[in-house]
Parts: structure tokens; sequence; C-alpha cells
């Protein structure tokens, strides 16, 4: 007796296109201009599956939301989900017998298709921004007041420096809570300690301690844990900006900025590409310590 073969449910169909955009999403932003975000990509998700019946889509907001643990959790419940699917639309693939053998391959043909692509997708989505984080060299670069009260820490992307006809220089910084960075800190503190001395053993100098040479021995430790726990571990960014410093008139602009919201783990972001006027940059701010750095 021929067996129907069993029709893909609307869910994968679903969770591809979801997997797909969360892809494309990453690879933009390790492709395309240098830290150009796309904004709102969790907003632009759930605005255009709402109302789907996607099994897969939990995964991916789970992950983002706490972490792997619940992602875990929520990829095994779709891959039992789309099991149970499979055999509720062909009883056949779940009984024995000589007649039932093929609707049974061809089930467990479409789940594994189904789980194995996806899956698949979704660890490479995970990957690729840490091959973006290993493509930046944070540096320290100083402290920072915020409008809400709280102290900010800016470092400086040494990869990301270019030089515009001769007479400019553009470079990426980003601020984190410094708060934020010492908890990281703390929380990694052999492992991060453990860098911090191999480094001070090679005798590494930070180039901010370089334009700083009055700067003291605790004070480079401190600088150099920064630098680590901003290269090595996820931190919640405050803004990235992408500055151009002019270095025979000392004068500098803002090109690009990317601001950062949190709802828990989720971050949005929000980018704003119009060049800023030419400003004078002010002694000993952090920009003077940029141009210090950066200008022959």
């Amino acid at each position: 007796m021929d067996h129907e073969l069993p029709h893909r449910p609307e869910g994968g169909r679903c969770g591809m296109r979801t997997l797909l955009t969360i892809l494309l999403y990453r690879v933009k932003i390790l492709f395309g201009t240098a830290r150009v975000h796309v904004p709102g990509i969790l907003r632009h998700l759930a605005v255009r599956l709402i109302g789907k019946r996607g099994i897969f889509l939990a995964c991916p907001f789970a992950y983002a939301w706490e972490g792997w643990t619940v992602f875990c959790a929520s990829f095994l419940w779709a891959a039992v989900h789309v099991v149970r699917r499979e055999r509720g639309m062909n009883p056949a693939a779940g009984s024995r017998g000589r007649d039932s053998d093929i609707g049974g391959v061809d089930a467990v043909a479409m789940v594994t298709r189904q789980i194995a692509i996806p899956l698949f997708l979704l660890v490479l989505s995970l990957v690729l921004p840490e091959m973006e984080a290993l493509g930046s060299d944070w540096k320290y670069l100083g402290g920072s007041a915020l409008p809400d009260g709280r102290q900010a820490v800016v470092f400086f992307d040494s990869q990301s420096v270019g030089r515009t006809g001769g007479t400019s220089i553009t470079v990426w910084t980003v601020s984190f809570n410094l708060a934020d960075v010492v908890s990281a800190r703390k929380r990694h503190e052999k492992e991060v300690m453990e860098r911090t001395g191999a480094k001070e053993r090679t005798g590494y100098y930070p180039p901010y301690t370089v334009v700083n040479p009055e700067t003291v021995h605790d004070h480079y430790v401190n600088i150099v844990s920064f630098e680590e726990v901003a290269n090595t571990l996820k931190i919640k960014k405050r803004a990235e900006l992408l500055v151009e410093i002019r270095c025979a008139d000392s004068m500098f602009r803002t090109l690009s900025m990317v601001s950062y919201k949190y709802i828990g783990e989720i971050e949005s972001r929000r980018k704003i590409g119009i060049p800023g006027s030419w400003s004078a940059i002010n002694p000993k701010s952090n920009t003077d310590t940029l141009r210090k750095i950066l200008c022959p």
C-alpha cells in the first residue's frame, strides 16, 4: 500500500526564514561597512514573523534573552515538536512493518533536514559575531562622565585606523559603563590577571601609557586588564563613534555613531550617519589623547 508523503510543515519554512535573516544580518556586520549595524533586528523579526507558526522562532530569541541554557531547552522542544508533528501527519512513520518502512524513512529524512539545516545556520550565526570581535583590537583611551551620572571607560580600535588623503585620520571608539567592565573583570579575575601579567612580562606598553609616561604601575595594571576585558569578554556597549581627526590644526568631527539600548539581554542599535561639524580638540580630553597617539 502506497503512503502519501508528509507535507512540509509551515513552521519549518518560517524557522528557516528566521535563521536565514539572522545569518544575513551577521554577515552584513562582518563584511559590510565597518561597525554599521542594522538597527532593531529583533523588532524587525518580531514584526515580520508575528502570527506565524515558526517552531524554531523561540530558539534565537531565547539565546539572546537568557543564554545557552534556555536556548538548548527551546531547541530541544522544537525538535520534539517536529517529530510529533511528522508522526501525526504520517502515522505509518511511527509503526513497524515492511509496508511502513518507506514512510518511516521519508519522515526521518524530512525531520533531519528540518532540524539539521536550521541548526547549522544558527550555529554559524553565533560564530560570525565572534569572528567580528576577533578583528578588533581595543586600546584604552580614558574615562568619561555620562549624562546619566555614570562613569564610562573608552577604547579605540587600533585595527580600524585609516588615513583620508594624508590629511586626517579616522578611527572607531567604543564606550562601556565602568561598572560593567569592573564587574566583568572580577567575574573572570584569574584569567584576566594572568593575561595582564603575561603582557607586562613581555614589556607591553599600552598606547595610553606611551603618551602619558607618568602613569603609575597600579594604573598600568588597570589599563591592561581593562583592554583584556574589552577584547575577550562580552560587555554591553554604550556607544560606538567613528571619529575623524585633522592632525594639522587639531580639529575633529564625528562621522557616525551607533547607540545601544538593552531590554534584559536583548540589544537594539540606532545608527546616526550624518557627519558632524568640525570642532577644536580640547586639551587633556580623550580626543586629545587619541590625537597624540595617532598623529605623527
